[in-house]
C-alpha cells in the first residue's frame, strides 16, 4: 500500500501523473484511517449481500450511500448501530429480514473487544500495623473496584 497525490491527468493519452514525496504525513494517516473504516464497513455489507442473496451493489446504495450522507461515513453509523440500531437505520428502507441480518453482522464484527490491563504495584507501609495494614487496604480497594 502507498499513498500518493495525483498531479495531473492526461485524458488524450490516459496517462494520470502520481507523487509519493508531495503526501503529507497527515494525509497519510487520514488516508489509511479512511481506507481501513471502508474495508470493514465494506466487508459487512458484502456479508450481509451474500447471506440474504442480494447484489452488494444494491444494499450499497440502499444502505452504505444514505449512511455516508448522514454520518460521514458508513463505518461511524454502523458503530452506533452496535447500541442503537433503530436510531440508525430508521430512515432506510429495508425488508425486515435484511434489517436482522445487518444487525446481527454489525454486531458480530464490531463488537467491543475485552481488554486485559495489569499494572505492577509497590506498596509499602512504615507503621507498626505494616502487612495487616497493607492487606486491609487492597482488600478494600478490591471490594471497592467490584461496586
Amino acid at each position: 500500500k502507498e499513498c500518493v497525490v495525483v498531479l495531473r491527468v492526461d485524458e488524450q493519452r490516459g496517462y494520470i501523473d502520481l507523487s509519493k514525496r508531495r503526501v503529507s504525513p497527515e494525509d497519510i494517516v487520514k488516508a489509511e484511517e479512511k481506507y481501513n473504516k471502508s474495508k470493514q464497513a465494506h466487508s459487512i455489507i458484502r456479508h450481509t449481500a451474500q447471506v440474504i442473496g442480494c447484489p452488494t451493489q444494491s444494499l450499497c446504495e440502499s444502505i452504505s450511500w444514505p449512511l455516508y450522507k448522514k454520518y460521514g461515513h458508513a463505518y461511524d453509523a454502523f458503530k452506533v448501530a452496535v447500541l442503537d440500531p433503530d436510531t440508525v437505520l430508521d430512515g432506510l428502507d429495508l425488508p425486515e429480514t435484511t434489517r436482522t441480518e445487518l444487525i446481527a453482522n454489525i454486531r458480530r464484527r464490531l463488537q467491543p473487544q475485552p481488554m486485559k490491563i495489569r499494572a505492577d504495584v509497590d506498596v509499602s507501609c512504615f507503621t507498626y500495623e505494616g502487612i495487616d495494614a497493607i492487606k486491609a487496604a487492597l482488600k478494600k480497594a478490591q471490594i471497592g473496584n467490584r461496586e
